[in-house]
């Protein structure tokens, strides 16, 4: 089960750092992945936060904006601590185009900040609230 859970986030990391992403000059990614159902334990369900530590600035004196979408997460039972961990950083980078589908999440912190999304579509997703947080001192996953 862990294993299916890493290859998960792992598969989730790269889409939302390839799919629909424009590199520093501008070139379109045009990859799709199939991420089959999953269930399982993390400390955040959904967590995008700046990554900037691989940038490569060629010269460049200003940091590109990224710019990620076309994302569709599915089919996915979890219980974690954070649902939706989105920071928005307009600096660095863009999110649109999101779909979360099909889920069925338990989680402490059950928010979900739609205005970190442009055009994030939430369907049939079944949020319940549980008490306390197991992974407090967790970034990504157990």
């Amino acid at each position: 089960m862990r294993k299916k859970l890493f290859i998960f986030l792992h598969m989730l990391m790269v889409i939302l750092a390839t799919v629909g992403c424009r590199n520093a000059f501008g070139a379109e990614a045009g990859y799709s992945y199939e991420v089959i159902p999953l269930e399982g334990k993390t400390a955040n369900f959904l967590n995008i936060n700046p990554w900037t530590q691989f940038f490569d600035l060629k010269g460049r004196k200003d940091m590109p904006v990224s710019r990620c979408g076309n994302i569709t997460v599915r089919n996915c039972r979890f219980e974690c601590d954070t649902y939706f961990n989105v920071k928005t950083d307009e600096a660095h980078y863009h999110l649109h185009d999101i779909t979360l589908a099909n889920l069925e999440i338990t989680a402490a912190d059950i928010s979900c900040n739609r205005s970190a999304v442009e055009n994030l579509t939430v369907q049939d997703v079944k949020l319940t609230k549980k008490d306390g947080i197991e992974y407090p001192d967790s970034v990504t996953t157990i």
